[in-house]
Protein backbone atom coordinates (compact mmCIF):
# COMPACT_ATOMS: atom_id res chain seq x y z
CA UNK A 1 0.00 0.00 0.00
CA UNK A 2 1.42 3.19 -0.99
CA UNK A 3 1.23 6.08 1.47
CA UNK A 4 1.40 8.13 -1.40
CA UNK A 5 -1.24 8.11 -3.56
CA UNK A 6 -4.65 7.98 -2.20
CA UNK A 7 -6.10 5.80 -4.63
CA UNK A 8 -9.28 3.07 -3.55
CA UNK A 9 -7.90 0.35 -4.82
CA UNK A 10 -9.63 -2.08 -2.19
CA UNK A 11 -6.78 -2.51 0.05
CA UNK A 12 -7.37 0.57 2.28
CA UNK A 13 -8.75 -0.11 5.86
CA UNK A 14 -11.97 1.75 7.23
CA UNK A 15 -9.71 3.95 9.71
CA UNK A 16 -7.11 4.91 6.31
CA UNK A 17 -9.74 5.91 3.67
CA UNK A 18 -11.14 8.77 5.82
CA UNK A 19 -7.72 10.65 5.64
CA UNK A 20 -7.56 10.12 2.54
CA UNK A 21 -10.74 11.93 1.88
CA UNK A 22 -9.55 14.61 4.00
CA UNK A 23 -6.17 15.09 2.63
CA UNK A 24 -8.52 15.63 -0.94
CA UNK A 25 -10.83 18.09 0.86
CA UNK A 26 -8.13 20.16 1.92
CA UNK A 27 -6.36 20.38 -1.40
CA UNK A 28 -9.68 20.96 -3.28
CA UNK A 29 -10.17 24.31 -0.57
CA UNK A 30 -6.51 25.42 -1.13
CA UNK A 31 -6.60 25.34 -4.97
CA UNK A 32 -9.74 27.51 -4.26
CA UNK A 33 -8.38 30.13 -2.12
CA UNK A 34 -5.19 29.85 -4.51
CA UNK A 35 -7.35 30.75 -7.44
CA UNK A 36 -9.07 33.33 -5.38
CA UNK A 37 -6.32 35.01 -4.21
CA UNK A 38 -4.75 34.77 -7.89
CA UNK A 39 -8.10 36.44 -9.39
Amino acid sequence: LSQREPVFDGTDTFFEWPQNLIAVKKAYLFSIRYKHEEA
